[in-house]
């Protein structure tokens, strides 16, 4: 796959589809609100406001992916509504990911309260763990933008990840890198972070695909 095509695409599609990544974008910021809300309340407070926000998450992210499927696939500028909508409406999907994402999350925390002699690997095997986490999951944006059941669509990420890690590598430092500039000012991190990181996701994903059926046709050709 071509990694400078795959950022054009992602820009072009990103420009024609500026108020769906705000709109995406800043719902996803949204779910946070219930875990800064607990932030003074003390540790079981902030365990509950992790997990409502982990569930809210999980349900936007699926809004997203469906929006940047469905944006990636066609090319063109179409409103997130639908999607977001259609997330809230059948949540079970966006609630497994959510109770996932709380899992590796709150184990990642807790690596932080691990004995001094362990505490260091404790923390860098929770870290990467969370990473893991973070390129599945996106790689598994076809499938989760299609409705397929989070179980398969969760293995297909993983299979993606598997067969291409370097890609996985890329998305990952090209993340880091969209972080960082986003990281700015608030308002660029909270409204346009989220939606673009889908967007690259779901043309990232597609490319993997379609990379992978190109060899399976080409080696069936060859048989």
């Amino acid at each position: 796959m071509s990694y400078r095509q795959t950022v054009r695409n992602t820009v072009q599609t990103g420009t024609s589809n500026f108020v769906g990544i705000t709109l995406t974008s800043a719902v996803v910021s949204l779910t946070a609100l219930p875990l800064v809300a607990t932030i003074p309340l003390g540790l079981a407070a902030v365990v509950g406001g992790l997990w409502t926000s982990c569930l809210l998450l999980g349900v936007a992210l699926v809004g997203l992916f469906q929006f940047a499927h469905t944006a990636a696939d066609r090319g063109v500028g179409i409103s997130a509504f639908p999607h977001l909508i259609g997330a809230a409406k059948r949540p079970r999907v966006g609630l497994e990911l959510g109770v996932g994402t709380f899992v590796v999350v709150l184990g990642a925390l807790m690596a932080g309260l691990a004995p001094d002699g362990v505490r260091a690997i404790a923390v860098g095997v929770a870290l990467s763990v969370l990473v893991c986490w973070y390129l599945v999951v996106a790689l598994a944006v076809p499938e989760l933008g299609t409705g397929v059941a989070f179980g398969p669509a969760l293995r297909a990420g993983a299979d993606r990840f598997a067969r291409s890690p370097t890609t996985a590598v890329w998305f990952l430092l090209l993340s880091t890198v969209c972080a960082a500039v986003a990281g700015a000012t608030v308002v660029t991190l909270l409204l346009f972070l989220p939606g673009t990181l889908g967007l690259l996701a779901a043309h990232v994903a597609a490319d993997v695909a379609s990379a992978d059926e190109l060899q399976t046709t080409g080696g069936e050709a060859e048989t």
